[in-house]
């Protein structure tokens, strides 16, 4: 069995084939004269991605889907002009999966042609729910902990995937709100930076009275994080970091560029749903008053950051365009300027919402706690 280029619908299979294939018959669509290549040279890769699932087998509680299904969904393996044709979608990417296996060593292998399965994307996001889960129940504060002596905790792997360095020198923006009405001097540069030690109320990445230095990647969004009125005066301060600092990054996690012959391929693909997961918890607004509470996932995330040893944690900003970072020592920046802004004008976007409840999705610190 072969396949043309035109049959296929991922870049990197359609580049394969038009860049090894031979000219011939295409046993898909039966068109002549088009680069082909054997089920068998595609194969291997189409089950790279397929490790990505597991089958259902005796689980009562999901029941799963079809793996062309899922291939074809999540990877595009078929062209368009193929996929509304149910039955050869089916035949096709089950060809391919078949194609060159050597059933002799495998005792169980997965029942591609009429089982049901369920991706294996959300195993860490899983560990993590279990890990807080005994954090919300027992109070007792999370720490990384390898499954053997030695062993890093997988989260350690997480984050070292996830780190990136700011060099010395590295500029950030950081605002605050001018209270009094009848302030007539600009601040201090030394009072624009981190507050000073246990003043500090709960945040989003530390327990109470314990200093986080925040910025922001650029001055509007330093700007919309204070949340300024109309009127409001705002000092806006550069930020300077006086060392480099090494951060776990929740913006830019790595693009899977060719899924069908990555190794990790597994690993990145939960990754990539973690990743989701946790720059959410991390970068979603509270409601006043309850953040206490609503900080509870953010907080136990950044206290593992720091027990592995990372300076700060960068996510990206609900309220502006750009990104915070949050130092989790505050000599890690000085204010080495400022300048002052006038809020003129407001823009609120809005959306229609039900009027029956709940208002507000639950957060997983609300879905876990007993």
């Amino acid at each position: 069995m072969k396949i043309c280029y035109r049959c296929l619908g991922n870049d990197n299979l359609i580049h394969l084939v038009r860049s090894t294939g031979r000219r011939g018959r295409c046993d898909v669509c039966g068109e002549n004269r088009q680069h082909v290549l054997p089920f068998s040279s595609i194969g291997p890769l189409i089950r790279n991605v397929a490790q990505c699932y597991y089958e259902v087998r005796d689980n009562y509680f999901h029941s799963g889907d079809p793996i062309e299904f899922l291939l074809q969904s999540d990877w595009n393996i078929l062209s368009d002009e193929l996929v509304s044709n149910h039955e050869l979608v089916k035949q096709t990417i089950i060809g391919l999966l078949a194609a060159g296996i050597n059933y002799d060593h495998d005792d169980d292998p997965p029942n591609y042609s009429s089982g049901t399965f369920l991706t294996q994307s959300e195993l860490l996001s899983e560990l993590w729910r279990d890990r807080l889960e005994e954090y919300l129940t027992s109070n007792r504060r999370m720490s990384l902990q390898g499954e053997q002596p030695g062993l890093p905790d997988v989260f350690e792997v997480v984050f070292e995937d996830w780190g990136r360095e700011y060099p010395i020198n590295s500029h950030f923006y950081r605002a605050r709100v001018v209270t009094d009405r009848r302030q007539n001097e600009p601040f201090p540069l030394s009072e624009l930076g981190a507050p000073p030690e246990g003043k500090p109320s709960s945040s989003r990445v530390s327990e109470k009275g314990v200093p986080v230095l925040y910025v922001a990647s650029d001055a509007s969004t330093a700007l919309a994080e204070v949340r300024p009125w109309l009127d409001a005066a705002v000092a806006i301060a550069n930020i300077r970091t006086t060392r480099s600092s090494r951060v776990v990054d929740l913006c830019n996690v790595p693009d899977i560029e060719n899924p069908f012959e990555d190794e990790l391929i597994v690993w990145k693909v939960q990754l990539q749903f973690l990743f989701d997961y946790l720059s959410y918890e991390l970068s979603m607004p509270v409601i006043q008053g309850s953040e206490q509470s609503e900080y509870a996932v953010s907080q136990q995330l950044c206290h593992l950051m720091r027990e592995a040893g990372y300076d700060g944690v960068t996510y990206q900003s609900s309220l502006g365009s750009g990104t915070n970072t949050a130092f989790f020592d505050v000599k890690v920046g000085e204010p080495t300027e400022a300048f002052y802004l006038r809020l003129v004008d407001l823009n609120y976007r809005t959306e229609p919402t039900s009027d029956i409840g709940p208002f507000y999705p639950e957060r997983l610190h609300e879905e876990l706690r007993p």
